[in-house]
């Protein structure tokens, strides 16, 4: 159901905010994924905002996330990769759908 606060769009809980709309532009369908990083770099938004919001995003079941796996012995730390799930891609549709029209943008 989409209930407008302010005359941003909520879809489940979750507010199209600035920062939510150009993250959920970025495409988050392809497998495995993409890290934090990659997805606040592609939308211009902090990594910090990105990690709160895909948060948000997980439990409402909008996104998954697996870890990578390493090699023993890897010079690095893994990295978390997250995806759109099915039911968060018709959602993000909603929400940004429900911004796109005459009326929805303040």
């Amino acid at each position: 159901m989409n209930v407008f606060f302010w005359r941003r769009p909520v879809v489940d809980g979750v507010r199209l905010t600035p920062a939510s709309e150009r993250v959920l532009r970025v495409p988050l369908t392809s497998a495995p994924g993409l890290t934090v990083a990659a997805i606040g770099s592609r939308a211009g938004v902090k990594t910090r905002t990105v990690s709160r919001l895909l948060v948000r995003l997980q439990v409402r079941s909008w996104v998954l996330s697996a870890w990578e796996s390493l090699p023993p012995g890897a010079d690095r730390p893994r990295r978390r990769f997250y995806r759109l799930t099915p039911y968060g891609r018709t959602r993000t549709l909603r929400l940004l759908g429900a911004y796109d029209t005459p009326g929805g943008r303040p």
